[in-house]
């Protein structure tokens, strides 16, 4: 099952991971998605990076949210590991930071946004909606490509 769209701007159900080392964080993510009307199908958790790792490694997701400061490995890390890794280098990322320092170390990624913590549900939506619109061509690729909307095999 991959993305397909309702219309040109709404997608269907996703296949999301959520890394938060919080489960309180990781439930208002949830809460905050479903308030801003993205359909979900799965919900994926891990609390560090090596469990977002582990996660992928058994599943396809169509998204990633994390945290940008995770326990164990920066949030960018984890965007960098899924750059370099062929099945797993189209997924768009979602970086949440408490600060707004950590915007322009991710916007050289085309697959990946900054949001900044507190945000509203409407902020959520349209940095989802913004990312599923885009192709990441991967590591050393100058632009993305508009979606084809499918998933992402592991």
């Amino acid at each position: 099952m991959g993305v397909s769209a309702l219309s040109d701007t709404e997608p269907m159900a996703l296949r999301l991971l959520l890394v938060d080392a919080s489960p309180v964080m990781r439930s208002m993510f949830i809460r905050t998605l479903r308030l801003s009307a993205i359909p979900l199908a799965t919900v994926h958790q891990a609390a560090s990076a090596e469990e977002a790792v582990g996660v992928l490694r058994a599943t396809a997701v169509d998204l990633v949210l994390a945290d940008r400061h995770l326990p164990d490995q920066d949030g960018l890390a984890l965007v960098t590991a899924l750059r370099v890794t062929p099945a797993w280098a189209s997924i768009p990322v979602i970086l949440a930071s408490a600060t707004s320092r950590d915007d322009d170390a991710a916007v050289s990624d085309p697959g990946t946004l900054v949001i900044r913590r507190p945000f509203a549900a409407e902020e959520i939506r349209a940095a989802v909606l913004s990312l599923l619109t885009l192709e990441v061509t991967g590591p050393g690729d100058e632009a993305a490509r508009p979606r084809a909307g499918h998933g992402n095999a592991p």
